[in-house]
């Protein structure tokens, strides 16, 4: 529970973070910009020593819940929590996972198993908060889209690992 709460904390601190980028430039006429800039890079850094993602230890089984049938889970990992809804025969939602693969072979392990399926890769952003790495992989098939999300985090004890977080939509 308590490391679903740090996560709900820090998507939020993502969706603030999302909003300041797409309000930069849309300030008053006349505002100062560099003092504007320097203030909300002063936020963004407060925001982000508040949600940096760690863990008090690495889970050593998987939460209630279950995994995409078609999506598989990422290796050496442990599911966190799992949201997943049912809509003519499809699943959709959302399923985390923590990790402790290098980011580039989860990276790769996706291309490899989504692409194998007849996925086709729509985007790649390689993303990186607080200094720590993080990617995000986009696949579409058919009427699904897939996005793949990874976030470096560590355990008090300073242990590296993934969040790895599933998304599967149905296009309408």
């Amino acid at each position: 529970m308590e490391v679903e709460k740090k996560f709900l904390r820090f998507s939020s601190f993502l969706l603030v973070i999302f909003l300041i980028f797409s309000a930069v430039g849309c300030g008053p006429s006349g505002v100062d910009r560099k003092a504007q800039d320097e203030a909300e890079r002063e936020e963004q850094r407060k925001l982000l020593q508040e949600a940096e993602p760690s863990l008090p230890a690495l889970p050593t089984k998987d939460a209630a819940g279950n995994d995409f049938s078609d999506i598989p889970r990422p290796p050496k990992s442990f599911r966190l929590s799992s949201d997943l809804k049912q809509e003519g025969g499809q699943s959709y939602g959302t399923v985390q996972y923590v990790s402790t693969a290098t980011l580039e072979e989860l990276k790769s392990f996706y291309q490899k198993e989504l692409t194998g399926k007849g996925f086709k890769t729509t985007r790649t952003l390689e993303q990186s908060i607080k200094g720590l790495p993080g990617a995000l992989l986009g696949f579409e098939s058919g009427e699904v889209r897939v996005d793949v999300e990874f976030e470096e985090g560590k355990t008090q004890k300073n242990e590296k690992f993934y969040y790895v977080k599933l998304k599967r939509f149905l296009k309408l």
